[in-house]
């Protein structure tokens, strides 16, 4: 079965990077957005499904989460800011709206992932598989931001039929699915394994005094 789900994430994928639906292609471009934007969905729930089934997700460990914001807590944010980021995308991409929505969900999408990476980075507990799934998402994080740059300029300039930026373009799709999988999945690791630390014996103490003030 976790053959079969990656076989068919791959095939997602492929089908997002070519442009699945093609600008133009359908009734409306409304329709076309939406489309493109199911696409990445089926492909981050089918990576979900991956890694579900991998021996990797098998590990039952346990992993504090006493910082704040808590991990638990980022872990349900991220996914859905990456979410709304695919589809301002999207729209953008098959021009239903401007790029300024777009271009400033980015920083505040790329922000928010950022933050929940850069957490598991640096708590010592954190799981192996946890981390290097955060290295995969902060190096793709970085790789598409400057292809977004280099897809805003080029449709700025109306260059889009180049083949350079044709690449670009499609690289770029193909790149926010793998940032909106990772996140996903990296979410799923969070929530699996990190619990809400317990209070001490003196923090309950000093809640339970009557003098104690927040």
């Amino acid at each position: 079965m976790h053959r079969i789900l990656v076989l068919l994430s791959a095939c997602a994928l492929a089908a997002i990077v070519y442009g699945v639906p093609p600008v133009g292609s359908l009734a409306a471009p409304e329709v076309e957005a939406l489309t493109a934007w199911l696409a990445h969905m089926l492909f981050a729930g089918l990576a979900l499904a991956a890694w579900r089934t991998s021996p990797a997700a098998a590990s039952q460990a346990v992993v504090p989460d006493s910082g704040w914001p808590s991990l638990r807590s980022m872990a349900v944010a991220a996914p859905a800011v990456v979410v709304l980021q695919v589809a301002l995308g999207a729209a953008y991409r098959h021009k239903v709206m401007g790029a300024i929505p777009h271009v400033v969900w980015a920083f505040i999408a790329a922000i928010v992932v950022m933050m929940v990476a850069v957490s598991v980075m640096t708590d010592a507990q954190a799981l192996a598989g946890m981390k290097r799934t955060c290295v995969w998402l902060l190096s793709l994080i970085g790789i598409q931001v400057v292809l977004g740059v280099a897809a805003l300029v080029a449709r700025m300039m109306g260059a889009e039929a180049g083949l350079a930026i044709r690449a670009a373009l499609m690289t770029h799709a193909g790149t926010g699915a793998l940032v909106l999988a990772l996140t996903v999945v990296l979410s799923a690791q969070i929530l699996r394994h990190v619990e809400q630390a317990p209070e001490t014996g003196s923090s309950r103490h000093e809640l339970a005094s009557p003098g104690h003030h927040s």
